[in-house]
């Protein structure tokens, strides 16, 4: 009798930690040393500042000015790599950024147009931007996002904080406004924070604006392990404009915190089974281990500096891990924390589904919301209303999440668009916008899923010029991107696409993505539009907890429309591409007393036999057994008898 097996299609990321090589961090990375920037150099130290946004940057005569290019609410930020620690009693550290000249290039009604933001923020925040608004781990910001047009005499916004409770996409909590007599045409406004070990104050110049303590604030926790000094210049919804920094002064008070100077993680949170990295400086004659069963971490530490690598445990909610670093020297042990939230990798669907929004409702078991704009359900459709600011969107994203197919199985998602109307025209032809695609299982931004703040991977179809001037037809573009692309940042584009054959004012016109094991094809009915592999867009992991599909529809710039969804429907053909080992030939040579096998196989595969012997325990009589061709075969020596039972297993 023969039994045979075939393993499980669903491929879950390990959980085993993989340890990687150790890497020698700047030295910029030690704390306990002031640092003072005045730009005179021919670029940004890059071993002095993290920079990140995609506004870009210049560092000339003096100053580092960020330019008025990238959309709305586009950013250019730094952020110190060295860290800082609150300083002890009797002591204060104080820190001064000197505001260089703004101009505006595009204004607004509301003169809000250009952005500075300066600040710390918890040394755990891991972010693209570290600003109040994403910050989920704590910080103190002032916030100058008025700048009159008319009257150049003044600036003013707000002073925030936030603790380690706030939710990432929502304001810090006000500490009060600021107004700032500063001709921001000109160089050398100072704005100044002082720490004390229970305290912090804002000064304009030399004058007071707010003095706070941290536990008025609730920050308790959030600098134990530091905390980093941010400058951040901003286009403000369509305005457009240059900001710039003259100087950036810490006179640290702080004093390295012994035998371990920094311990931080790569991520403040992770999916189970996603990738962490924990990075550390520490003094180079310490025995180091990190708890959670990672264990001695000297061999992976050069010159007090290292990391190490893991895939993030099974959760079945979401749940906080501290690991501490154990650093033993001269007899004296010092431990330092850094706490992960990992979230429980959702459970992977290989059903099929179909969404005609045929309920006045979204179904919140089957769907998330985000965006700004209206969405109703009425008559067969998704509505999104022409309410909004600039590129404001109505979205919906799946909470199901879908495996890549095998084999030459394919799965299709189909998005079937209705009539769209335009209220405002640019002129352009880009008043509205449709947006569709999918997204790695491992994203969690909760703004939107769509190309720009997604930093997990996904593919999308982007159609942005959609408007009067063309009621023939669209364009735009395919994106793709992996896990290495950052927040608030366009995807690769794949190609530029055009579509003739819908009237977007028309209803019942099909988009669809075709998803191989290998790569992706996108469709605008029966006609191609492009693609490409996984692998040319460096698309390896980032769909091995599953994709979710998203639909968005919204304003594009200062347009304004009406656009509706008749449906999304998914095809789901991620099942075993050959899901049955089917044995077409058994032989049994009673001179040789051995049992001959001949199974299916398929390329890429390997394959195990066992044999159950009389204790009913499996075991192994040949492994690692190749595909060959179609089938494969094993010859199994010494089967003495009656011949028992054996399985092939596929690996």
């Amino acid at each position: 009798m023969i039994v045979h097996e075939s393993s499980s299609y669903l491929r879950r990321a390990q959980v085993i930690p993989s340890f990687a090589f150790a890497l020698l961090l700047p030295l910029s990375q030690a704390q306990g040393v002031d640092l003072i920037d005045d730009f005179d150099g021919v670029e940004l130290n890059n071993a002095v500042w993290e920079s990140t946004g995609p506004k870009s940057r210049a560092v000339a005569s003096g100053s580092l000015t960020f330019s008025g290019d990238g959309g709305n609410w586009a950013s250019g930020d730094i952020s110190t790599n060295q860290r800082f620690l609150i300083p002890p009693a009797g002591e204060t550290t104080t820190i001064a950024w000197t505001l260089g000249p703004g101009s505006i290039i595009a204004s607004t009604a509301d003169n809000r147009v250009i952005r500075y933001q300066v600040g710390i923020h918890s040394a755990n925040e891991s972010s693209e931007r570290k600003e109040h608004w994403l910050n989920t781990t704590g910080g103190l910001w002032i916030d100058l996002d008025v700048f009159d047009s008319t009257v150049t005499g003044t600036a003013s916004g707000n002073a925030f904080y936030a603790a380690d409770d706030k939710v990432s996409q929502s304001q810090a909590t006000t500490l009060g406004e600021v107004s700032l007599a500063w001709n921001w045409e000109t160089e050398n406004h100072i704005l100044k924070l002082t720490l004390t070990d229970t305290e912090y104050s804002w000064f304009d110049g030399d004058t007071l604006l707010y003095t706070d303590s941290y536990e008025n604030a609730g920050i308790d926790t959030e600098f134990n392990n530091g905390f980093r000094v941010l400058a951040l210049g901003m286009n403000f919804d369509s305005g457009r404009g240059t900001t710039s920094f003259d100087k950036i002064e810490i006179l640290n008070a702080s004093e390295p915190a012994g035998a371990i100077t920094s311990f931080a993680s790569d991520k403040g949170r992770a999916f189970s089974g996603q990738q962490i990295t924990l990075s550390w400086l520490s003094d180079e004659a310490a025995t180091l281990s990190i708890d959670q069963e990672i264990g001695n971490v000297d061999a992976l530490t050069t010159n007090g500096a290292g990391q190490v690598s893991f895939a993030a445990p099974e959760v079945t909610e979401s749940t906080n891990i501290n690991y501490t670093l154990t650093a033993v020297v001269g007899g004296e042990t010092v431990e330092q924390v850094t706490s992960i939230e990992i979230l429980p990798t959702l459970p992977i669907s290989t059903e099929s589904f179909t969404e005609e929004f045929d309920e006045s409702f979204l179904d919140d078991a089957l769907w998330g919301q985000s965006g700004n704009q209206s969405l109703s359900f009425e008559n067969g459709k998704l509505n999104c209303a022409a309410d909004g600011t600039a590129w404001s969107h109505g979205e919906i994203e799946s909470r199901n999440i879908f495996p890549i197919p095998e084999g030459t199985n394919t799965t299709t998602i189909t998005w079937i668009y209705g009539p769209s109307t335009v209220t405002f025209d640019n002129g352009d032809g880009t008043a509205i916008r449709a947006l569709m695609g999918v997204f790695s299982g491992y994203e969690d931004e909760t703004y939107s899923k769509q190309h720009w703040q997604n930093d997990e991977g996904g593919i999308w179809l982007d159609l942005n010029t959609i408007g009067e001037t063309r009621t023939d037809g669209v364009s735009g573009s395919i994106h793709a991107a992996n896990d290495t692309k950052t927040y608030e940042s366009n995807a690769e584009v794949v190609s530029n696409v055009d579509v003739p054959d819908w009237n977007w004012q028309t209803e019942n016109h099909e988009f669809s993505l075709v998803l191989s094991a290998t790569g992706f094809t996108w469709f605008s009915g029966t006609t191609e539009l492009g693609g490409g592999n996984y692998a040319d867009y460096n698309i390896d992991t980032e769909f091995e907890a599953g994709f979710g599909v998203m639909a968005m529809c919204g304003n594009s710039n200062e347009g304004r429309g009406e656009m509706s969804i008749e449906s999304i429907s998914l095809d789901n053909g991620a099942v075993p591409f050959n899901p049955e080992i089917i044995v077409t030939d058994i032989g049994y040579d009673p001179t040789a007393q051995s049992l001959s096998l001949t199974w299916t196989s398929r390329a890429d595969s390997s394959y195990t036999v066992e044999r159950l012997d009389e204790n009913g325990i499996w075991q192994l009589e040949a492994d690692e057994l190749e595909a060959t061709g179609p089938t494969r075969s094993a010859v199994i020596p010494s089967v003495r008898g009656a011949i028992g039972i054996f399985r092939v297993i596929e690996e």
